[in-house]
């Protein structure tokens, strides 16, 4: 006999997958946009000038897609600058040596762009990340803990746990008895010899995910699942108790 709690259905609230074909697609356009930009700069501005206006499309790409992509663009603009404004246009080769340090030193610039500009996104990310656990941890104890009994509260909590981590069909399966969906999920120490099952459904069988889970959302679902059964087990005694004294 267990008892589970089961997400309802709900959208993923981050996708983390991204098509790589759409990040090659924005480099395009990125690199494109800023090429036609530069063509009326180049009439007030030295010719090799307007080309620190790339660093623009180097820093979005790296922001919002990541370091690869960042660097792919500093490539795509390095060339871009170099067949359609750096004469002799129309061709990729350069012919005044002074251009040859222009283009290098871009490179170099557009470079350490996307490293500081790919940390940055990645601790934003890590920031969000924690904020969110955070926030799970909350809203997980309040309604596991909040008066209803723990069977009662399951149903909600599975749901805000799949909704966390955007997965469906998650459940929070006490003393479970099946133990191949194990393979899909984590395991938690309840103490006492029991334990309960965190399945994530279809989505778990990606061992990076379980691991993440195992080591950041796991440890806190563990003690507000024991505090809720210490909490059912104190309010079973009081009501024995208080049929106890009414018989007596």
């Amino acid at each position: 006999m267990y008892v589970v709690g089961r997400s309802r259905e709900s959208p993923r609230l981050v996708d983390a997958s991204r098509p790589r074909a759409l990040g090659v697609l924005l480099v395009v356009v990125a690199v494109g946009a800023t090429t036609l930009v530069i063509y009326p700069l180049r009439e007030i501005t030295p010719e090799v000038s307007p080309g620190v206006v790339y660093l623009l499309a180097v820093l979005l790409v790296a922001v919002y897609w990541g370091l690869a992509f960042g660097l792919l663009t500093s490539l795509a603009s390095a060339a871009a600058f170099n067949f359609f404004h750096i004469p002799p246009t129309g061709r990729l080769m350069i012919a005044d040596s002074a251009h040859w340090v222009a283009l290098g030193v871009f490179l170099l610039a557009a470079g350490a762009a996307s490293v500081v500009a790919n940390l940055a996104r990645t601790r934003a990310a890590e920031a969000e990340g924690r904020r969110g656990e955070a926030d799970l941890a909350a809203d997980t104890a309040r309604e596991l803990l909040g008066g209803a009994t723990l069977a009662d509260a399951l149903p909600e909590a599975g749901r805000l746990v799949g909704a966390a981590l955007g997965l469906r069909d998650v459940e929070i399966v006490l003393d479970p008895t099946d133990a191949g969906i194990g393979a899909r999920g984590v395991v938690l120490d309840l103490g006492g010899g029991r334990e309960a099952l965190l399945d994530l459904g279809p989505g778990g069988d990606d061992g990076a995910l379980r691991a993440r889970v195992r080591e950041r959302v796991a440890p806190a679902l563990e003690a507000l699942l024991r505090a809720a059964l210490d909490r059912d087990r104190l309010y079973a005694d009081d009501q024995d108790c208080a049929a106890a004294g009414g018989v007596a």
